[in-house]
């Protein structure tokens, strides 16, 4: 899995780049916590919401964190 962007090559698009990262992975958490939040509707079950609110938080630090590792590989290889 490769990650590599071209254009990120000083530290003002580093910077611009990882705002940006912030966003996308705020995003990410909200869509996946309303689908999680969705299902939990469906089922009717409110007794264990924190099974529904575990997932979306792990998967936006993993989403954040990996596309990170890409983004400081490639400011790194094109400094």
């Amino acid at each position: 899995m490769d990650f590599e962007m071209e254009e990120v090559s000083t530290k003002e698009a580093f910077q611009k780049e990882k705002k940006k990262l912030l966003l996308s992975s705020i995003r990410f958490f909200f869509v996946f916590l309303f689908a999680s939040l969705l299902m939990m509707v469906i089922r009717s079950n409110y007794a264990n919401i924190i099974d529904y609110m575990g997932p979306p938080v792990i998967g936006g630090f993993i989403y954040y964190f990996v596309q990170y590792a890409g983004l400081r590989r490639s400011y790194r290889r094109n400094k």
